[in-house]
């Protein structure tokens, strides 16, 4: 059941808004391309001190991002994020996790096992808007997101090969499955990154 929201402590916002006010005086050069991590880790670091939320996969993703200003009206609740008028679930299975999305208002499941956070928010997003499932940005979402599934379940797929290969000591078919894992691999690191690129969009 769903267990109701919980609005962000006062704490949380005004360390979000210092570390902004941070990073942004802290910003290197528009030529200087190199990011400065250890300050990233810091203010992360500030944050979680001050409030251990699930906000936090989204605040490091938007950390340097002055505009920032989705993730901060969003509330916590004590199964995942509510973001307008749906709650993002969060499902622990292990070192993975998942998300579901409940329309608040008749706690009607919408969504299952969304693997991607990022997917997640921007499906949410889309929703509050209105967006109907025929309009092109959602098509486009479920499109980079279903090829995220097919190239990552593939590169799954060899990894056990692999390792399937390893007991066998077929050094042949090591080979082939470890390069065909990369190239799964890498594809669907390619979809996840366009993925982000929507999902900080819709939060700028």
């Amino acid at each position: 059941n769903w267990a109701g929201d919980k609005h962000l402590t006062h704490n949380f916002i005004t360390a979000w808004e210092k570390c902004i006010a941070d990073a942004k005086s802290k910003e290197p050069k528009p030529k200087v391309k190199k990011v400065n991590t250890h300050h990233i880790k810091k203010l992360l670091g500030q944050l979680n001190n001050l409030d251990g939320t699930v906000l936090k996969e989204v605040v490091e993703v938007g950390i340097l991002n002055p505009k920032f200003r989705t993730a901060l009206q969003t509330q916590k609740t004590n199964q995942g994020i509510k973001v307008g008028g749906y709650l993002i679930k969060i499902n622990y299975s292990g070192k993975r996790q998942s998300y579901d999305i409940i329309r608040i208002s008749d706690k009607k499941d919408v969504v299952l096992d969304v693997k991607l956070y990022e997917m997640a928010f921007c499906l949410v997003n889309y929703l509050n808007e209105g967006v109907l499932a025929t309009d092109p940005r959602m098509v486009e979402l479920h499109r980079l997101y279903s090829e995220y599934l097919m190239y990552s379940n593939l590169a799954s797929q060899y990894k056990r090969r692999y390792y399937d290969a390893q007991k066998e000591d077929n050094q042949a078919k090591q080979m082939q499955n470890q390069e065909d894992f990369e190239k799964n691999r890498d594809i669907a690191l390619d979809y996840k990154s366009e993925i982000i690129d929507l999902f900080k969009k819709n939060t700028s």
